[in-house]
């Protein structure tokens, strides 16, 4: 049984008039303000039920005690029949497994003195289990374990073990890393077909492509990339992974990979225009085209390269099909089927890079991700090197022949914070305009590029001193979803997945905890709209944590 709290804004309700006596006489009618959340949602229980608590909290200016309000809640599943279901101001209903969509709850608040009445509705969502969720990968005895943190707000509970729990199975393999990709066709050929795949990959053990609903295994590794098996290459070293309605890719073994979005995951390795490379981290542009730009780093040559596969429509579908289904023998293994190649990054004329975009010189690239310039989709890279950062913009449209500057921001940043050693927890998100976020010690900082002179500032600490925060990650670095629903007041609010930032807060015991905070488009930590409460959850119950993700839908 999992009890749900809730919050928000609903209505402000404010009433004053007088019955005209001609002496001017007045009776005051009692202004009343009723809150209440506009909409919750709530995970879906596989077994047993879930109990939703929806709070009302009404303020009177007249009256210090509510001793003359009465309150008469009334639900709707189905859209036509309301049933009462509460006479006091929180309502309790359960949620069972049968149940789908949505919960209409609407309130009257009536003051017996005056008899007036106030009115509001709340709608409660229900959601498919991890379809808000944080995966977690743990490292314990030198072995994979996913937990989880399911739903939203406040009471969320850690779950050490989910795939233990919903499969009674064991991963296998030291953990090495996490991918996600909502956004994965299960049929191309239909429009909304969309699935979770959930990535996990290790070392010396099995690497697994789940179902990210049911955590069941939906491909094996070695199928998808297909040219290692027809080889007789049994070496798997996964380094990256990502996709999305564009596209999926792999770096295994410093070699790239991908697969064109078709529903089936069936990788061809990919190479370079001008010989050898060794592919250590990618991202993904998003918005710039149909087909996306893939923007990797190849630590052997220093330098950035691109990947841009115009042919990502239906060609192939049924090859790729016959042999998800197991007709191996339809592979294209001298890689005739995936021509396009991973290609240098130029220079417009006229529009001179600021960075040589073919050596970054003898520096370490920590990390890539999506992010903005006025709205414009960008990439950036970031590198460190001894005490400093240097971080790189590069433009994706205009690598594809929008003018412009390709290499378009260079800067360097030395905090005044100092580095550790080691990796340095970043992120970005596309919500920001040439931002980013690490973190040192128990502190977050962000990094603003926009000024003339980059500055770091803090908007975190964590409150215990000793704690590491040794992982940072958005929800989603460029996707989000729309929530339309509202009752008879039908409105489109953004879900801001990209603007919630994730973190590892370790302790010295190995203890870990999943930070999550919802930030504003400053870049400073939001605040609760009632309370005035800072944005910031942890919640406890992991160990040694390596990666984390979020699913969504």
């Amino acid at each position: 049984m999992k009890k749900i709290l809730v919050w928000g804004l609903l209505a402000v309700l404010g009433i004053a008039c007088y019955d005209d006596l001609g002496n001017y006489d007045y009776n005051d009618i009692n202004d009343m303000v009723l809150e209440m959340p506009r909409s919750v949602s709530v995970t879906i229980p596989k077994k047993d039920s879930v109990l939703v608590e929806v709070k009302a909290a009404v303020t009177q200016l007249d009256r210090k005690d509510n001793a003359n309000l009465t309150y008469l809640w009334k639900k709707n599943l189905s859209g036509v029949t309301w049933t009462e279901c509460g006479t006091d101001s929180v309502c309790r209903i359960w949620v069972y497994p049968k149940n789908s969509g949505q919960i209409t709850l609407r309130l009257a608040v009536t003051d017996t003195v005056q008899n007036i009445v106030t009115f509001g509705e709340t709608v409660v969502n229900l959601v498919a289990a991890f379809n808000r969720c944080w995966f977690v990968l743990q490292n314990i005895g030198e072995n994979a374990v996913l937990g989880c943190i399911d739903g939203d707000g406040s009471s969320r509970v850690a779950v050490q073990d989910i795939y233990a729990q919903e499969t009674g199975g064991r991963l296998q393999g030291k953990p090495l890393f996490l991918s996600i990709n909502n956004l994965h066709l299960k049929n191309a050929m239909q429009q909304g077909s969309e699935e979770t795949l959930l990535g996990i990959f290790t070392e010396g053990g099995k690497n697994y492509m789940l179902d990210g609903a049911t955590l069941e295994e939906r491909y094996a590794y070695n199928r998808m990339l297909l040219y290692k098996k027809l080889n007789n290459d049994t070496h798997y070293a996964p380094m990256y992974a990502e996709g999305d309605k564009r596209g999926e890719c792999i770096i295994d073994d410093g070699v790239f990979w991908f697969a064109k979005p078709d529903g089936f995951s069936v990788y061809y390795p990919v190479k370079a225009a001008d010989g050898d490379y060794y592919a250590e981290r990618a991202s993904l542009a998003y918005d710039v085209s149909p087909e996306g730009i893939n923007i990797i780093y190849d630590s052997k040559n220093k330098r950035f390269l691109s990947y841009y596969n115009a042919d990502i429509g239906g060609n192939n579908y049924n090859t790729n099909r016959y042999i998800a289904s197991g007709m191996e023998d339809l592979y294209d293994i001298d890689g005739s089927l995936n021509e396009q190649k991973l290609e240098t990054i130029g220079e417009q004329a006229g529009y001179p890079n600021k960075f040589d975009p073919n050596n970054i010189g003898d520096k370490d690239v920590i990390y890539i991700g999506a992010t903005t310039s006025r709205d414009v989709p960008k990439i950036m890279a970031i590198a460190s090197q001894g005490s400093s950062l240097y971080i790189y913009e590069i433009s994706p449209e205009m690598i594809q022949g929008k003018k412009g500057t390709i290499c378009s921001g260079y800067w360097e940043l030395t905090p005044e914070t100092g580095l550790v050693e080691g990796k340095l927890p970043v992120a970005t998100s596309a919500y920001f305009d040439r931002m980013f976020y690490y973190a040192v010690g128990n502190k977050i900082y962000r990094a603003d590029l926009t000024r003339s002179t980059p500055r770091s500032y803090e908007i975190y600490a964590h409150p215990d001193p000793s704690v590491r925060i040794t992982r940072l990650k958005f929800r989603s670095q460029r996707e989000d979803r729309w929530d339309i629903s509202g009752g008879d007041e039908v409105e489109a609010i953004p879900y801001d997945f990209v603007s919630y930032l994730g973190g590892v807060a370790e302790y010295p015991d190995g203890n870990c905890s999943m930070l999550e905070m919802k930030l504003t488009a400053a870049g400073e930590i939001d605040k609760e709209e009632g309370t005035k409460d800072l944005m910031v959850y942890e919640f406890k119950g992991f160990k040694n944590v390596v990666d984390f993700v979020y699913a969504f839908k």
